[in-house]
């Protein structure tokens, strides 16, 4: 309706996708929300069907608001842009060059470091990369630096053509380790088990303080 007032009439329409904003100089901190403020951003701003949508920078790394492969994101925010301009353009979804495509499109997401007390938010999203309806089932689990289980949640079935997310929440105040480490078991269709154990960024949880509120974003492609 605005954009039929004289003054605007024939104007573009342009909105935004957004990663988040992580600043801890300045104490201004919108949470990532794992990878769900991209996605939901990027889906609203789709909805309204605007002449431009304006995307994160490449390289911001002082506010952490950029899309460049960092050790903290990996090129799990090029994956997610690169489903949606797919999807932009009715196109079929696909890989990036030299994926193994034997692991599925998988991104484990958290915030590294919490204040005792914070829930501990783990994300597990699937990103399309074909149509295919095959499905695999992820398990993930807490361990502590002896490589003892701590929490181990219920499995998941994923799709590979959809894009969905799984989120836990763990609260910190009834943990007793200050450090944490993630680990994946991904079963795949044919029933084989291939297991995750090392390669993520560990947890800290730290007793009375923080400035860190920076989510780290892992696909499992990364891993080395």
């Amino acid at each position: 309706a605005v954009l039929e007032e004289g003054p605007y009439r024939g104007k573009h329409f342009w909105l935004c996708a957004v990663v988040g904003y992580i600043n801890h100089k300045s104490g201004n901190n919108n949470t990532m929300g794992c990878t769900k403020r991209l996605r939901r951003s990027f889906e609203l701003s789709l909805a309204a069907a605007p002449d431009f949508i304006v995307l994160p920078e490449w390289n911001e790394v002082n506010e952490n608001t950029c899309v460049e492969p960092t050790l903290a994101s990996g090129t799990a925010p090029q994956r997610i842009l690169k489903y949606y301009m797919h999807r932009l353009k009715n196109e079929a979804p696909a890989p990036n060059p030299g994926d193994d495509t034997e692991l599925p499109n998988l991104v484990l997401s958290y915030r590294r470091v919490l204040k005792l007390g914070e829930a501990l938010e783990l994300e597990l999203l699937n990103v399309p990369d074909s149509d295919r309806g095959a499905s695999y089932v992820a398990q993930l689990s807490l361990k502590d630096p002896g490589g003892r289980t701590v929490r181990e949640f219920p499995p998941e079935t994923f799709t590979v053509k959809d894009l969905r997310d799984k989120t836990y929440s763990v609260p910190t105040e009834g943990l007793s380790q200050r450090v944490l480490m993630p680990s994946l078991a991904i079963t795949a269709a044919d029933g084989s088990k291939r297991f995750f154990n090392e390669g993520f960024l560990y947890v800290e949880i730290r007793p009375t303080w923080n400035w860190d509120y920076l989510a780290v974003k892992q696909p499992l492609r990364d891993l080395l």
